[in-house]
């Protein structure tokens, strides 16, 4: 059993399935891992855990303080620090450096945006070991500004320039960092594309699902349910207005008469904000429901009683948004739910739904309108809808076999 070192932004409680799942399952194919990440506060992320309760599925060091821990101020010098010295990179290399660890052959690293690369590099080169950088997600995809938490607005007036020196300095440190990985993993091909440019070294492993959690179990049920489960980020890049139209169309005037369709939206408050004023613009109060985001665990049993799960999404232009690829689009995969996108982003994930056949890609209103109407006949017919998917399709994006591919590209450096 070899020995490695996972370091990442990211791991449970907080929301980071790719990781969990690593982590979980490496050692099926002999790798031990050990990881090291962010300390948080469980209280603030159970709502987007697996489940609250999870034990680590191995050795588990949580250093630092998340910036989320701290009060604005604090975060904003510590985020200017990071930019400019990368000071957290820094302090996290020296934690690392104090703990009495393992001897490791390799090391893994995810990050977001950039950090904690540089820490990953850094102790490869210290150790004469090889690391590989895992790229989940990068600034290039998101519209403009959306990287951030929040855009940039003081006064009413919106600092792009600002974002855009913020861009440029993260982009700087992490391409200073992966170029020198002795492999980049990440999850589109677009995300690909761009990161072979920095790194001619660059796998494909798409985000999947965990089959522990998620499994088929069709239920009737005498609500017909269209559900949303995640985040809106902004909607420049998350855009629903298609769907809303659709249901206000005379087409699905008789449906919304009968009065057993649901838009069930499982989101956080930010998300609630941007969506009401859509939904009361189009007097879709009655239909549309909030509740809290849940863990995972409870997640899957909300999606196997849905007939519609949504995914949103705009279309890709030159300013974004690339190559995002949700999670949820393959937990819909596994429970064999029929997905329906909107707005269809013209391109990786439309492809997606239409090489595995599950569901629409809408780019008009027609689009979603036929769609919804053969799906609620379906419901009305046998009291739930499905997909019919291949076994082997199913296996492609299941976490445990993708860990598989983690495993060989790990081995290919030894």
């Amino acid at each position: 059993m070899k020995n490695l070192l996972i370091i990442s932004d990211a791991f449970p409680p907080t929301f980071a399935p790719r990781i969990e799942a690593v982590a979980k399952y490496l050692p099926l194919y002999g790798w031990q891992p050990t990881v090291i990440t962010i300390c948080t506060r469980e209280a603030n992320y159970t709502h987007t855990a697996t489940d609250s309760l999870t034990k680590d599925p191995c050795p588990v060091y949580r250093l630092l303080k998340s910036d989320a821990e701290a009060g604005k101020l604090r975060h904003l010098l510590s985020f200017l620090g990071e930019l400019l010295s990368e000071s957290r990179e820094k302090h996290l290399e020296q934690e690392i450096l104090s703990l009495s660890l393992p001897r490791f052959d390799a090391i893994l690293c995810f990050a977001y945006r950039k950090f904690p690369f540089r820490t990953a590099f850094h102790l490869a080169k210290r150790w004469g070991i090889p690391w590989i950088a895992d790229c989940r997600d990068i600034v290039e995809q998101y519209t403009e500004g959306d990287f951030l938490p929040k855009k940039l607005i003081l006064g009413g007036i919106r600092f792009k320039f600002v974002e855009k020196w913020i861009k440029h300095k993260i982009l700087k440190a992490r391409n200073a960092s992966i170029s020198q990985a002795c492999a980049v993993i990440t999850v589109s091909s677009w995300h690909c594309k761009v990161l072979s440019k920095i790194n001619p070294n660059v796998h494909l492993i798409y985000n999947g699902y965990d089959p522990q959690i998620f499994e088929v179990c069709h239920n009737s049920h005498k609500r017909f349910k269209i559900v949303y489960t995640g985040r809106l980020l902004s909607l420049e890049m998350r855009d629903p207005t298609l769907l809303f139209e659709a249901l206000r169309s005379d087409c699905l005037a008789r449906l919304l008469k009968e009065g057993l369709i649901d838009v069930d939206w499982y989101t956080d408050q930010h998300s609630k904000e941007l969506l009401e004023p859509l939904i009361k613009k189009y007097h879709l109060e009655r239909f549309c429901h909030f509740y809290a985001m849940v863990p995972r665990e409870q997640m899957a049993k909300i999606i196997c009683d849905a007939d519609i799960l949504l995914q949103l999404s705009n279309r890709e232009t030159s300013e974004g948004p690339h190559g995002m690829v949700s999670t949820k689009i393959f937990e819909a995969l596994a429970v064999e739910k029929p997905v329906l996108l909107v707005r269809s982003d013209e391109s990786v994930v439309e492809s997606l739904i239409q090489k595995y056949n599950l569901g629409c890609a809408a780019r008009c209103v027609d689009d979603v309108v036929g769609f919804v109407l053969a799906r609620y006949k379906e419901w009305s017919d046998k009291g739930y809808t499905e997909i019919s998917l291949p076994l082997e399709t199913k296996k492609l994006f299941s976490r445990k076999e993708q860990v598989a591919d983690f495993a060989r590209i790990l081995d290919k450096l030894m």
